[in-house]
């Protein structure tokens, strides 16, 4: 039909005729206009055609993303490449969507259910932890009972029974001098040490007799005490000053040299001797 003449051209070249004989032939050689309006009807609009019946075309490459006809076949190996062998439970949205529980914030929810619960390794609860029986935590022996009735195993209390009583052993500690400070009763006894140690070690009485003897080595009773040698030396606490300026002022008794003047007494007379230095016996 694409090969024949529009019937606007064909009316306008028959005008052109003088002939009706001539016009009549080539009319005769042309498709009547029936014929083609019935084929036009077979075929589809160029612009926005509506197909009937079942259309062909060829299928695209998977990977297209054009303009190009989608067929069925096309489309239906895109929806199996995004489905991805889910199984048939959850191979559509609407699946998934049920199985999130329809909350569009399904992450944000499950975030915040997991921050309420406990780790497995090293968990720490607070409030009251319930749900737990004793099997679950490989107590499944143990007996829920008061301290005083709990049972006691026999080599347990064969051990309990090697020990003293804490109120003996209370008394018995009472009874003992603390190692610091400690503060002594009655008559503490220690050993004694040598008279000459100079230690940390404890002096017992016999020590420091031993060491007063020592230091008295045997002087008479009348100065065997610092109080009475300090009488003994007039309770002058520069006793040695004091003797040897004493003793500066005078004269030795062999060869004296005297000073000044000189009275010397003799048979009952007292002589007078002034300014003479004697170097004879008188």
């Amino acid at each position: 039909l694409n090969l024949k003449s529009n019937i606007t051209y064909v009316d306008a070249s028959l005008n052109l005729k003088a002939s009706t004989s001539n016009v009549d032939a080539s009319l005769n050689l042309k498709s009547d206009i029936t014929y083609v309006d019935a084929s036009l009807n077979l075929k589809a609009d160029l612009a926005s055609p509506t197909l009937t019946g079942i259309p062909s075309a060829p299928t695209a490459a998977a990977s297209t993303n054009t303009t190009q006809i989608a067929t069925t076949e096309f489309v239906k190996t895109a929806v199996a490449n995004l489905v991805a062998s889910a199984p048939a439970t959850l191979d559509t949205l609407n699946e998934l969507a049920l199985a999130l529980g329809s909350d569009a914030s399904f992450s944000t929810t499950v975030s915040t259910a997991i921050g309420l619960k406990a780790p497995i390794n090293n968990p720490t609860f607070t409030g009251t932890v319930s749900g737990i029986t004793k099997a679950m935590v490989g107590l499944g022996n143990a007996d829920d009972t008061s301290d005083a009735n709990k049972p006691v195993s026999t080599a347990t209390q064969n051990a309990l029974d090697l020990k003293a009583n804490i109120s003996a052993v209370d008394a018995s500690l009472n009874l003992k001098a603390d190692l610091a400070s400690p503060t002594f009763t009655g008559t503490p006894n220690a050993p004694t040490a040598a008279y000459d140690n100079s230690s940390n070690q404890l002096a017992t009485t016999g020590f420091v007799q031993g060491r007063i003897s020592s230091i008295i080595n045997s002087a008479p009773a009348a100065l065997d005490t610092l109080n009475e040698l300090a009488a003994a030396l007039g309770n002058d606490a520069n006793y040695a000053a004091t003797i040897t300026t004493a003793l500066s002022l005078k004269a030795p008794l062999a060869n004296p040299t005297f000073t000044g003047t000189l009275f010397y007494q003799s048979h009952g007379f007292v002589i007078l001797l002034t300014g003479i230095a004697l170097s004879q016996s008188l």
